[in-house]
């Protein structure tokens, strides 16, 4: 084994810490180290870790790895509300539009701060097939409710 593979494996290890800085140390190095064969490991990481500052490390280390990460994020979309708003944060940084049609019934969800991410998502991806669905909510006082992650 490589000492390539093993900081990885060290860095997952470290990353399921019960201390929080371990973990925020453990995503730096997973965003440097990690490759597309890691993508699923890292988002399930991103869905699951209770921090806020651990989850946006995560988020850099998935979003290195948009393409082989993407299958990824649009599974977890099927979890609940908080890994919800942490997979479309990333799916907006992402961009890819091949992403609209998993998050456009997300515009509409009942927890707000679901259907806030979802819009975000929307609008940054540029296409024209999430248009309909930003316009129906342009001027909702609620829109900028549940937007952090």
């Amino acid at each position: 084994m490589d000492d390539r593979t093993q900081d990885l494996r060290e860095a997952l290890r470290a990353a399921l810490h019960e201390d929080p800085s371990v973990r925020q140390e453990a995503a730096i190095r997973l965003g440097t180290l990690a490759g597309p064969a890691t993508a699923g490991e890292l988002v399930a990481l991103l869905v699951s870790e209770p921090d806020f500052f651990v989850r946006e490390s995560l988020t850099w280390a998935v979003v290195r790895q948009s393409e082989a990460a993407l299958p990824h994020l649009l599974r977890a979309l099927e979890g609940g509300a908080p890994s919800r708003v942490q997979v479309l944060h990333a799916l907006s940084k992402i961009q890819d539009p091949s992403a609209v049609e998993r998050i456009l019934p997300l515009a509409d969800d009942p927890d707000p701060a679901v259907a806030a991410k979802a819009w975000w998502a929307l609008g940054r991806t540029g296409t024209s097939e999430a248009v309909p669905a930003l316009m129906a909510h342009l001027g909702d006082p609620d829109e900028a409710a549940g937007t952090s992650c």
